[in-house]
């Protein structure tokens, strides 16, 4: 009997201390992903490319504008290819976990909130970043300068594939931001290696975003992404007969209901 009464006592005690764990970490992860941040702001100029026959040909275009407060504005212009038109989408994330898809062609926008574990995660890498801006098995290569500001130009290797890696630049005065990024490949171990999609600066400003880029689609119409993809095709004079693909509902029409049910239960 006392065996098994110890047994049952040992067994309550682990079940309390689990739960007192799991509880503190739930606690933890809400107070960072309510916690303030104040960081260094920016106006950074990108293009996105890709390699074609050893010669760089762009994709996209945009603007990364950040705000003292984390919150973070980005517009990209996709440019036309032989299979889409030219398309201009924009995306803001808020520290408080709201974000935002805007597509000012349709006046139309996605709404919602991050779950808090996403959110801590993301306030966790930006006022969590080492002095060297990397932690392992990341590796700096060596340091730069990008537009005056000094960047570490970290390497991620792929662990399930030894012939891929990420190149990032971050820089070291604004919390490790990643503001260049190449994809590279290798034909086999010691051959050099080759870019095959990346993410180049092309200008950096230390200012302050234009206060609008925050605030101008709030009137827009609330829409989940599939139902703007085909506003953007009836606008275009596209139909369901000649695209069905067009108007198939969007992959992401899943995240965004959850993301926007918990903006609503947030009240905001």
């Amino acid at each position: 009997m006392k065996a098994a009464r110890l047994i049952v006592v040992v067994c309550g005690l682990a079940l309390v201390l689990e739960l007192s764990f799991w509880g503190g970490k739930h606690l933890f992860v809400r107070a960072l992903a309510q916690a303030e941040v104040n960081v260094q702001p920016y106006v950074a100029k990108f293009v996105e490319y890709h390699m074609v026959g050893g010669a760089e040909e762009n994709l996209a275009e945009g603007v990364e504008s950040r705000r003292s407060d984390g919150a973070v504005h980005t517009r990209t212009l996709h440019y036309a290819t032989a299979n889409r038109r030219e398309n201009t989408f924009r995306r803001v994330d808020f520290p408080n976990g709201v974000v935002a898809m805007i597509v000012d062609a349709v006046e139309a926008k996605s709404t919602g909130l991050l779950p808090p574990e996403m959110l801590a995660s993301r306030k966790a890498q930006l006022v969590g970043q080492s002095a060297s801006c990397a932690t392992p098995p990341e590796a700096v290569e060596r340091t730069e300068i990008l537009f005056g500001q000094t960047a570490f130009r970290v390497v991620i290797s792929v662990r399930s594939d030894k012939l891929q890696r990420t190149v990032q630049w971050r820089l070291r005065d604004f919390n490790c931001v990643a503001v260049q990024t190449v994809k590279q490949s290798q034909a086999s171990p010691g051959e050099p290696w080759t870019t095959t999609i990346g993410k180049r600066l092309v200008a950096f400003s230390a200012t302050d975003p234009d206060p609008s880029l925050f605030t101008d689609w709030k009137d827009y119409a609330e829409m989940k992404p599939s139902d703007i993809q085909r506003h953007i095709y009836e606008q275009r004079g596209v139909t369901p007969q000649q695209c069905p693909r067009c108007f198939a509902d969007d992959p992401s029409d899943g995240t965004y209901l959850i993301w926007h049910q918990l903006l609503i239960k947030a009240g905001y």
